[in-house]
């Protein structure tokens, strides 16, 4: 993001100084040009230390669905029907 903004920056600060001359490229306006983007990106990156989150104690969080109940229901089912099909064939 920094990178970005500086190159925006600097296309401005060619179109202005370089290839329109709308202001006179001194010594003056050079310290401006150095100083300027250094405030701004000192200051954005102390705004985002406050106003943007971060945390040393990282914790991922996700819903957890049960396997364990769904399966027991289904050897359950299983046991009994394996338990009838076994009685069904020792009574014929």
């Amino acid at each position: 993001m920094e990178i970005l903004l500086l190159l925006i920056y600097s296309f401005f600060v060619w179109l202005i100084f370089i290839k329109f001359k709308w202001l006179p490229w001194n010594i003056t306006s050079q310290v401006t040009v150095a100083v300027i983007p250094v405030v701004a990106l000192t200051s954005l990156i102390l705004y985002l230390n406050v106003v943007a989150p971060s945390s040393a104690d990282v914790r991922v969080i996700k819903k957890v669905v049960q396997i364990l109940p769904q399966v027991g229901i289904l050897l359950l089912m299983a046991a009994v029907f394996f338990t009838v099909a076994v009685r069904r064939f020792k009574f014929e």
